[in-house]
């Protein structure tokens, strides 16, 4: 019936209860006192004190007894009441041993036998009462502890998912510059991937940054995707204040950056420009990804792609259903935009442009 973990807790429970009983019983006798004018019950106080004693010893042994033997509740509670109607007989035996040594009244062996079986059956079942809600406690503590391992798994998955699908981007452009002979700056771009995977294989499947770090990571992404396209590729950030005090999921901003450049850069003669901006409100973080370029492919929908549905996985794994991507095709371009819940409010945060002020001014309408 109880478990090792319990058993200490109840002992505990067990000794408080008893020492409530006793109280009451030496309440009833001083009232019982006052009422009838009778003299000081000082020998019924010892009776009841050497009774609770045997009590408390005799429930502490029945405890440890069903602990070892993992009573059900039932035999739990049949057990208690048999030692409880032995527990009586004998007590009351006693007492008249020690009283009348020479007589032996039967029926005084029940003595108060309803009063008596009524407290030890209040006692068993307060027992059960605490033994069921530390089970409760444990089976939600379990439950959690097995929501948590599952989402830890399902993010090293979505992580195992995503390294691979940027590893073979990655290199798709190395080959482009072989394949032009910019052998010079296939080299550098080979050592600076190298850097960038070590950092991303790195970061532990729910790792959170500090956005610092994040935007860091990404500056060192674009400037590898800045040798490939060299003045193709305009970048514009937004960046607000106190950076490093908020948390994001790592690496959660390349999947974005790698369709600007494939859907934006990639296909025009003359590049594209990309904005990535963010803004820090009272209750969440906003994290955009703009281009100007023709955006997704007609029969791609946004948010089909490995990259985004990934992106949003794992935001919803770390978040809950408040965080979250959402897509727009512009009149000009795309955007993808993530929003995280902030826990609590914080000073507002100012916006620090890094970009050309005519462009943001240009683009401002288009990012949320």
């Amino acid at each position: 019936m109880l478990q090792s973990g319990t058993i200490a807790q109840q002992l505990r429970i067990n000794l408080v209860y008893w020492l409530l009983v006793l109280l009451v019983n030496t309440g009833s006798l001083l009232l019982e006192t006052l009422a009838f004018a009778d003299p000081w019950p000082q020998r019924k106080l010892w009776i009841a004190l050497a009774l609770c004693l045997g009590q408390a010893l005799l429930t502490s042994a029945l405890l440890w007894h069903t602990k070892l033997r993992q009573y059900s509740s039932r035999r739990f509670l049949l057990t208690t009441l048999l030692v409880a109607l032995l527990f009586i007989i004998g007590s009351n035996l006693t007492l008249q041993l020690l009283v009348n040594p020479g007589q032996l009244v039967l029926t005084a062996l029940f003595s108060q036998l309803d009063l008596q079986l009524l407290a030890f059956f209040v006692w068993a079942s307060i027992c059960l009462i605490s033994q069921r809600s530390t089970q409760l406690r444990q089976q939600a503590a379990q439950a959690d502890a097995m929501t948590l391992q599952l989402q830890q798994l399902e993010l090293q998955s979505l992580q195992q998912q995503l390294n691979p699908h940027f590893t073979f981007n990655a290199l798709n452009s190395l080959v482009g510059l072989l394949e032009s002979r910019h052998f010079a700056a296939a080299e550098q771009m080979t050592e600076q991937l190298a850097t960038f995977l070590r950092y991303s294989m790195n970061q532990p499947a729910n790792a959170l940054v500090p956005l610092t770090t994040e935007l860091t990571a990404m500056r060192e992404y674009l400037a590898l995707q800045q040798i490939r396209f060299g003045n193709r590729l305009r970048l514009h950030w937004h960046i607000c204040a106190s950076t490093d005090t908020l948390q994001v999921p790592a690496l959660i901003l390349q999947p974005l950056l790698e369709n600007a450049i494939k859907y934006a850069v990639a296909p025009a003669k003359n590049g594209a420009d990309i904005w990535v901006r963010c803004d820090a409100e009272p209750t969440q973080l906003r994290l955009a990804v703009t281009d100007n370029g023709a955006g997704l492919p007609v029969n791609e929908a946004p948010g089909q792609g490995v990259g985004l549905a990934n992106v949003q996985a794992r935001l919803q794994q770390h978040f809950g259903a408040a965080a979250g991507l959402t897509t727009r095709q512009l009149s000009s371009g795309f955007q993808a935009q993530i929003h995280i819940p902030l826990p609590e409010a914080g000073d507002p945060l100012s916006s620090a442009e890094l970009g050309s002020p005519d462009a943001a001014k240009a683009r401002a309408d288009d990012v949320r």
